[in-house]
C-alpha cells in the first residue's frame, strides 16, 4: 500500500494532505524518515508521523447526518465557519468525510464515511444513484425556469439535467 494511502486510512488527513506531510520530512517507517512518494508500506512495518505511531482505522463508519443550515460540507473552512464533519467529532473518533456536499444555507440528509472505497462508488455517476432535492424560495421565478432544468443547463462548465421540476406553492 502506498504510504501516503496508509497515512489517509489512519485518518490523519486526505490523501493529497497527506502527500504534503510526506513531503514535509514527517512521516518515519521502521525508523527511516521518508520524504518521497510512492514509497510502499507493508503491514508489518511501523510508521510514525510527527514520533508518534500512526495505525489505519480497522472500523468502518456510515453515518446519515440530517445536516442544518449553517454549516459547510467540508473538513475544514479557510473561512473557519462551523463544518458539518464537526457535529459528528464528540460521537465518533474515526475521520469522516461527507459523500455529495449541500451548500452553507441548505439543510437535509447527507453521508459521511471513512470508505474511500464505498464513497466512490456512492459518488460515480454510473452508480446512477438518484436524488432528490426539495428548494424553497421567497422570490418568483419564470415557469420556464423548470423546462430549463429538464433539458439540462450548464454551470461552471458542468451539465446538469433532472428529471423532473415541478413548482408547488405553499
Amino acid at each position: 500500500m502506498r504510504l501516503q494511502v496508509y497515512l489517509a486510512h489512519a485518518g490523519v488527513a486526505s490523501r493529497r494532505a497527506c502527500e504534503a506531510i510526506i513531503a514535509a520530512g514527517r512521516v518515519s517507517v521502521n525508523g527511516i524518515t521518508v520524504t518521497g512518494m510512492g514509497s510502499k508500506v507493508a503491514p508489518e512495518d511501523i510508521v510514525h508521523l510527527d514520533g508518534k505511531p500512526v495505525y489505519p482505522e480497522t472500523r468502518k463508519c456510515y453515518v446519515l447526518l440530517n445536516k442544518p443550515a449553517g454549516f459547510v460540507c467540508t473538513l475544514s473552512d479557510e473561512k473557519g465557519r462551523p463544518t458539518a464533519a464537526d457535529l459528528l467529532k464528540e460521537a465518533y473518533s474515526e475521520r469522516l468525510y461527507n459523500i455529495g456536499r449541500l451548500d452553507m444555507f441548505s439543510s437535509g440528509a447527507i453521508l459521511f464515511t471513512n470508505d474511500g472505497d464505498f464513497s466512490a462508488k456512492i459518488e460515480h455517476p454510473s452508480a446512477q444513484i438518484e436524488k432528490e432535492y426539495l428548494i424553497e424560495t421567497t422570490q418568483d421565478f419564470p415557469p420556464e425556469l423548470l423546462t430549463r432544468f429538464q433539458r439540462g443547463i450548464r454551470v461552471d462548465g458542468i451539465f446538469y439535467k433532472c428529471r423532473s421540476a415541478a413548482a408547488v406553492n405553499r
